[in-house]
């Protein structure tokens, strides 16, 4: 079983944290071998959640229309807000 870090004593949160660097300097490989690099891993979770809390918030109907769109440049944000306006 995999305590949150929080909740868990000093020496499993090491063993996590350890894992976790593992992971992260080795990747994770995928079917036919290939590696997926963890930090992609990452990205596509907290791109569910934000998809997740945009819904939620929409479904409020007190807060206008949310919406969400993620990039990694900053010269795309003139796009990303004229898609949406």
């Amino acid at each position: 079983m995999v305590k949150p870090l929080e909740s868990a004593d000093e020496n499993t949160a090491k063993k996590q944290s350890d894992w976790l660097q593992e992971l992260k300097a080795t990747g994770i490989l995928g079917r036919g071998g290939e590696k997926i690099q963890f930090s992609r891993v990452e990205v596509q979770e907290k791109h569910r959640a934000l998809e997740e809390w945009v819904e939620a918030v929409n479904s409020l109907k007190d807060y206008g229309e949310w919406r969400s769109d993620i990039s990694f440049n900053i010269a795309d944000v003139d796009g990303i807000i004229d898609k949406y306006t």
